[in-house]
């Protein structure tokens, strides 16, 4: 029928899939993950101007929140990479 996917992922082109994974996921990946490490990396320069944050739990808060964002960022180019190598 028309307008209805086929079961097995198929595109009608022999090798391809409408999920396939081309090199632009790849620069996709990285793009966004190298965005969220700047902006957490950014975000991180909060703590140390003066004025910026509030002193307290919410300033320990918001250091963990950016280390924890860098951590995603870190971990989702090595996963990206390490996809793409096992391909």
């Amino acid at each position: 029928m028309h307008g209805e996917p086929d079961p097995d992922g198929g595109i009608g082109l022999p090798g391809a899939t409408a999920i396939g994974r081309g090199p632009e996921h790849l620069v996709a990946a990285l793009t966004l993950a190298g965005l969220l490490f700047v902006g957490a990396a950014m975000g991180m320069l909060n703590l140390v101007v003066d004025g910026v944050l509030r002193p307290g739990a919410p300033r320990l808060v918001y250091g963990i929140a950016m280390g924890v964002c860098m951590a995603v960022g870190v971990w989702a180019v090595s996963h990206s990479l390490r996809f793409r190598a096992e391909r």
